[in-house]
């Protein structure tokens, strides 16, 4: 939890405010509620800390805690004391520590995203939706879209390295950002959409994405699954999942729905169905993920009178089920390489199900390069499991369920430990660490291990692999761009858990989330116009079309770096390449943009 550098007076009546002396510090609590413990036959108080006192009163009493009259406030704060109105004011307080910035600012990305904003009317809309706010929203937009392939990357920090859209380039503390994005509702998020849809083409085919997207997913696993946990999770991290509606002509996002819960049947597609009716659109198909692979999802679909695109990926069953009749036959094939996506495609028509009564369109696709990489990730993953599990050999374990998710690679021999004493000692987790358990129930040795190679090898074999299944005809390179630009939202959705640097666990409320997937939504629209846009140049050009995808152009375009010189404003480090013309010519922008912008961010620091 971060502190602010700020000073602000502790709260009085009616708050009931604690002060708590701690090794560490000296620390005000808040009380929030109470709970009724049955061993103790009365409620007891439920706190949260909402700040620190000054170095001054650490090692001091609890009684001469009484006299401190400030403190150092942290998110809590903004949470459980802040009314609106102080809330506003506090707004224009950036802290001595965010005030700081880089002598060397890169804005190759940031002007682009700033012509986007004024070219697509995003800005007005925001403005008129937000208000004020309007200006922190875009940066947090901005942040997304610069750091997708940088998940370490937190906000403070590309604050640092970069322009802003909020007012003096203000750089906001984490309680203000926490603030502002309880602020934000779906009220706000609906009334964006429904000026967004206004002016749209009613007659185009609208694409719907589905997808699960809890927060608390985790990459690092062997296997990585779109973005759930185990149900046992779910008290604790709550799951949410969308629908994502886009233009099928441009891949515009278009509109989309939050749904609570961890699961998402056909039914709840009435609620988008609805959305669809309410702007005026003729014609939907839904994108599904491979958790919609079911017969009932399917059929509950076609009967509502919709098309569907189903994608596989990862080293699922029916990926490899899919992929098998047409494996080895195309990998190679110069016919079926699709140079734009840097992949090998073919097409193949049969039934998904027994109880289908048309054939169904398979898509099968061979990423070879990125397959090398998948591979070398998964064997050299299973040998850092497969040392760690040497280690633990004869040595107790936390728990066995904490073994689960290596069980698709390895079987586990475990014995019980008779005498429950022997396990007050450090238990052992199969990633290594340990804790020590004072209340144990149960304790196990882990025995042996078998390491399951011939699921290794199948799965060695399916990578670089991916699938799409449609109920409607389309070629391979047409159906392509659906799982691209999938993949690119999913990223987003990844990364605005990097938002916060004082949450941990990155499991937030409910109307948080709603918050951070319209900033997620409004991203998405901005980046899938920078796809366009740059696709559509790289096909009008045919030098280095490889430099002209989104993630390439960003990484270019972050080289655009201006430098704080002597006379106390920044100029350009270097000269503007050849290629980064070429880049900044596919958004209609020139040096003289370039030159322009350089000058307002010039006029807007130097008035701090």
């Amino acid at each position: 939890m971060s502190y602010s550098n700020t000073l602000v007076p502790i709260p009085s009546h009616p708050f009931k405010i604690t002060r708590k002396p701690l090794a560490s510090g000296s620390y005000v609590y808040v009380e929030i509620g109470r709970s009724y413990n049955s061993q103790q036959k009365h409620t007891v108080p439920i706190r949260k800390t909402i700040g620190k006192l000054e170095e001054r009163y650490k090692g001091k009493t609890a009684a001469e805690l009484q006299e401190a009259t400030h403190m150092y406030p942290n998110s809590n704060y903004v949470t459980y004391i802040l009314d609106k109105e102080i809330l506003t004011e506090k707004r224009k307080e950036p802290s001595h520590e965010d005030s700081t910035r880089s002598s060397c600012l890169s804005i190759g990305t940031y002007i682009v995203i700033r012509r986007l904003f004024e070219e697509t009317g995003i800005r007005r809309i925001l403005e008129s939706v937000l208000g004020r706010d309007a200006p922190l929203f875009m940066d947090l937009v901005a942040y997304l879209i610069i750091c997708q392939s940088n998940e370490a990357l937190q906000y403070s920090s590309y604050c640092y390295k970069h322009p802003l859209f909020t007012e003096e380039m203000i750089v906001y503390s984490d309680s203000i950002l926490y603030s502002f994005l309880k602020s934000v509702t779906i009220r706000h998020s609906i009334d964006f959409q429904d000026e967004w849809n206004k002016s749209r083409d009613k007659s185009v085919e609208i694409l719907l994405s589905t997808s699960e997207a809890s927060k608390n997913a985790e990459a690092e696993q062997i296997e990585k699954v779109e973005y759930r946990k185990a149900l046992a999770d779910l008290e604790e991290f709550p799951s949410v999942n969308y629908a994502i509606a886009y233009d099928a002509t441009n891949y515009d996002p278009l509109f989309y729905e939050l749904y609570p819960g961890y699961s998402l049947d056909a039914g709840q597609l009435s609620y988008t169905i609805d959305r669809l009716e309410k702007y005026k659109y003729k014609k939907m198909t839904v994108v599904l993920n491979r958790g919609y692979f079911s017969e009932a999802n399917i059929h509950g679909i076609e009967s509502a009178g919709l098309g569907f695109i189903l994608m596989a990926g990862g080293k699922s069953k029916v990926l490899q089920e899919i992929v098998s009749p047409k494996k080895g036959t195309f990998e190679t094939d110069i016919t079926c390489y699709l140079a734009r996506f840097h992949v090998y495609g073919t097409a193949y028509e049969g039934k998904l199900y027994e109880s289908d009564i048309h054939n169904r369109h398979f898509h099968v696709y061979c990423d070879d390069i990125g397959g090398i990489i998948e591979r070398e990730t998964l064997y050299t993953n299973i040998g850092r499991y497969r040392e760690a599990l040497d280690k633990l050999i004869g040595k107790p374990v936390a728990s066995i369920a904490s073994f689960k998710d290596l069980e698709r690679y390895f079987d586990f021999t475990f014995e019980e430990i008779p005498d429950p004493e022997s396990m007050r000692m450090h238990l052992i987790h199969p990633d290594g660490t340990s804790e020590n358990d004072k209340h144990p129930q149960k304790g196990f040795l882990l025995k042996a291990y078998r390491e399951k190679s011939d699921v290794i090898t199948r799965d060695g074999k399916s990578c670089g692999y991916f699938a799409i299944v449609t109920n409607r005809l389309m070629s391979s390179e047409e159906a392509i761009p659906l799982y691209m630009e999938r993949k690119c939202f999913e990223q987003l959705s990844l990364n605005v858990k990097f938002l916060m640097e004082d949450v941990e666990n990155h499991a937030y409320p409910f109307e948080i989330e709603e918050a951070k997937t319209f900033i997620e939504f409004v991203a998405s629209i901005i980046r899938n116009r920078m796809f366009y846009m740059l696709n559509t140049a790289s096909q009008k050009s045919e030098s280095r079309p490889s430099k002209m995808s989104v993630l390439a152009a960003i990484a270019e375009l972050e080289k655009i770096e201006i430098i704080h010189t002597k006379n106390q404003s920044y100029a350009l480090d270097h000269t503007i390449t050849a290629l980064q013309k070429n880049i900044l010519s596919a958004f209609g922008l020139t040096e003289e943009d370039v030159e322009k912008e350089i000058a307002n961010i010039n006029t807007v620091l130097s008035s701090n």
